[in-house]
Protein backbone atom coordinates (compact mmCIF):
# COMPACT_ATOMS: atom_id res chain seq x y z
CA UNK A 1 0.00 0.00 0.00
CA UNK A 2 1.01 3.55 -0.33
CA UNK A 3 -0.42 6.58 1.75
CA UNK A 4 -1.16 9.86 0.12
CA UNK A 5 1.31 12.71 -0.09
CA UNK A 6 -0.34 15.28 0.08
CA UNK A 7 -1.95 16.52 3.27
CA UNK A 8 -5.32 17.56 1.58
CA UNK A 9 -5.65 14.61 -0.61
CA UNK A 10 -5.54 12.42 2.43
CA UNK A 11 -7.86 14.47 4.37
CA UNK A 12 -10.37 14.48 1.51
CA UNK A 13 -10.30 10.44 1.46
CA UNK A 14 -12.08 7.80 3.07
CA UNK A 15 -9.57 5.67 2.67
CA UNK A 16 -5.80 5.95 4.52
CA UNK A 17 -3.95 4.68 1.30
CA UNK A 18 -4.12 6.09 -1.73
CA UNK A 19 -3.38 2.55 -4.02
CA UNK A 20 -2.42 -0.72 -3.02
CA UNK A 21 -0.97 -3.18 -5.12
CA UNK A 22 0.96 -6.84 -5.38
CA UNK A 23 4.23 -7.47 -4.72
CA UNK A 24 5.99 -9.87 -7.38
CA UNK A 25 8.24 -12.12 -5.83
CA UNK A 26 11.33 -10.58 -7.66
CA UNK A 27 10.32 -7.02 -6.09
CA UNK A 28 9.76 -8.55 -2.46
CA UNK A 29 13.31 -8.96 -1.37
CA UNK A 30 14.06 -4.83 -2.12
CA UNK A 31 10.46 -4.00 -0.66
CA UNK A 32 11.02 -5.87 2.29
CA UNK A 33 14.55 -4.70 3.29
CA UNK A 34 13.79 -1.33 2.64
CA UNK A 35 11.13 -1.57 5.11
CA UNK A 36 13.19 -3.48 7.47
CA UNK A 37 16.46 -0.97 7.26
CA UNK A 38 14.10 2.05 8.55
CA UNK A 39 14.09 0.51 11.74
CA UNK A 40 16.51 0.99 14.45
CA UNK A 41 17.65 -2.52 14.59
CA UNK A 42 19.63 -5.48 13.18
CA UNK A 43 17.06 -7.65 10.75
CA UNK A 44 17.79 -11.26 11.41
CA UNK A 45 17.95 -13.55 8.04
CA UNK A 46 15.29 -16.00 9.54
CA UNK A 47 13.07 -12.93 9.86
CA UNK A 48 13.44 -12.31 6.37
CA UNK A 49 12.23 -15.59 5.41
CA UNK A 50 9.59 -15.95 7.40
CA UNK A 51 7.99 -12.51 6.32
CA UNK A 52 8.74 -12.91 2.95
CA UNK A 53 8.20 -16.86 2.57
CA UNK A 54 11.59 -16.70 0.42
CA UNK A 55 15.23 -18.23 0.94
CA UNK A 56 18.16 -15.92 2.00
CA UNK A 57 19.47 -16.58 -1.56
CA UNK A 58 17.23 -13.75 -3.34
CA UNK A 59 19.29 -11.52 -1.19
CA UNK A 60 22.47 -12.75 -1.62
CA UNK A 61 23.83 -10.40 -4.45
CA UNK A 62 21.95 -7.64 -3.35
CA UNK A 63 23.77 -8.11 0.11
CA UNK A 64 27.03 -8.92 -1.33
CA UNK A 65 26.84 -5.66 -3.22
CA UNK A 66 26.21 -3.48 -0.30
CA UNK A 67 28.42 -5.21 1.87
CA UNK A 68 31.06 -4.67 -0.51
CA UNK A 69 30.05 -0.77 -0.35
CA UNK A 70 30.17 -0.94 3.47
CA UNK A 71 26.29 0.25 3.21
CA UNK A 72 25.71 -3.12 5.15
CA UNK A 73 27.54 -5.89 7.26
CA UNK A 74 26.62 -8.93 8.36
CA UNK A 75 27.61 -10.91 11.75
CA UNK A 76 25.91 -14.24 13.23
CA UNK A 77 22.59 -14.66 11.20
CA UNK A 78 21.99 -10.70 11.56
CA UNK A 79 22.30 -7.65 8.48
CA UNK A 80 23.61 -4.39 10.04
CA UNK A 81 23.40 -1.23 8.37
CA UNK A 82 26.26 1.13 8.75
CA UNK A 83 26.77 4.42 9.29
CA UNK A 84 27.32 5.00 5.72
CA UNK A 85 24.19 2.85 5.12
CA UNK A 86 22.14 4.82 7.05
CA UNK A 87 22.96 7.73 5.18
CA UNK A 88 22.02 6.37 1.79
CA UNK A 89 18.83 4.40 2.80
CA UNK A 90 16.57 6.30 0.87
CA UNK A 91 18.59 6.09 -2.63
CA UNK A 92 17.90 3.83 -4.91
Amino acid sequence: TSKYKHPIKYLRSSSLTEKKELISAHQLPFEFMLNALRLNQAISTAHFEARTGLSLKYLEKGLHEAVQRKLLEVKQNLIYKTELGQRFLNET
